[in-house]
């Protein structure tokens, strides 16, 4: 990869051009530790001309237009020029310049296409082209600089986002901490409700007689076994049991129930809730992983 492009016309019949200078000033570069490319003339009627000149223009840092007489009717310096031209416009950091190294005049049209990049004019001596030279790394230097500076921007860019999301990774580990001490606490609340309620398999009129065994209620009763015989026949005559139950225990015993249950279904959503967090988190952790990798990638 060339940082300079150099784009020259070959002479034709009967006209100047620029074989003697393009040279000099690609050693003029070199001497100053810029590398530059230029097509020799012998390169024209090959086949790879087109995809090696689109190549190198795409790579370079600078387009170098020497301006010489004929390069106003070269087809091949207008498409040249007209190929860093679009670069430029794609978004490309190309800086495009033009040197005029005789006293040919630069055509309308060429001057509209160049429209406000750099047009120089210098004498063909070894002098003046070696203070050429010195410009351009000038000009490579400063673009250097912008582009570190570009680069440093992205970097603080990318280290402020990546440390949003290892807030946000820290912000979901404690909820997730949160939500499994919920857990934990209804789990312990579901312990202790199942305990409470009564035991599986038996019918709902047993599990009631089994939970809320009434408690008898004694009628005032004579000395001795005669007088209670005679209480109970008298219970039995007036249609009054023996023992009455508290009238608030089977309430009791369905409020009991429907504690549990609901007890249950809390802790079920949470359990849900819980796992959905962690899959979330998961996920998250994945592609934060996934473009710091991409971030620190060359």
């Amino acid at each position: 990869m060339a940082d300079v492009f150099i784009s020259h016309h070959t002479k034709s019949a009967g006209e100047k051009s620029s074989e003697k200078v393009v040279p000099k000033i690609a050693a003029a570069l070199d001497d100053v530790g810029v590398t530059s490319w230029y097509s020799p003339s012998n390169t024209i009627n090959l086949g790879s001309y087109a995809s090696r000149i689109t190549s190198e223009i795409k790579k370079c840092q600078i387009f170098l237009l020497v301006h010489t007489a004929g390069c106003d009717n070269s087809e091949h310096v207008r498409r040249e020029l007209n190929y860093a031209l679009q670069e430029k416009a794609n978004g490309s950091s190309l800086e495009i310049l033009c040197v005029q190294v005789d006293d040919s005049s630069i055509s309308e049209e060429i001057i509209y296409w160049l429209g406000p990049c750099d047009r120089i004019k210098i004498s063909p001596d070894q002098q003046h082209i070696q203070e050429f030279a010195n410009r351009i790394v000038s000009s490579l230097l400063l673009a250097m600089r912008e582009t570190i500076r570009t680069h440093e921007e992205t970097i603080r860019t990318h280290e402020k986002t990546i440390r949003a999301r290892e807030e946000t990774i820290r912000t979901h580990e404690k909820t997730i901490r949160e939500q499994k001490s919920q857990i934990q606490q209804l789990t312990r609340k579901l312990k202790k409700a199942s305990k409470q309620r009564p035991e599986a398999g038996q019918p709902p009129e047993r599990q009631q007689e089994a939970t809320s065994k009434p408690e008898p209620q004694l009628q005032p009763m004579a000395q001795g076994t005669q007088a209670v015989e005679a209480q109970k026949k008298l219970n039995q005559s007036q249609g009054t049991p023996d023992f009455e139950e508290p009238p608030n225990a089977p309430l009791e015993q369905e409020q009991e129930a429907q504690t549990g249950e609901k007890t249950e279904q809390e802790v079920m959503r949470t359990i849900k809730g819980f796992i959905i967090a962690i899959l979330i988190f998961a996920l998250f952790y994945t592609l934060v992983l996934a473009s710091s990798q991409w971030l620190i990638s060359p």
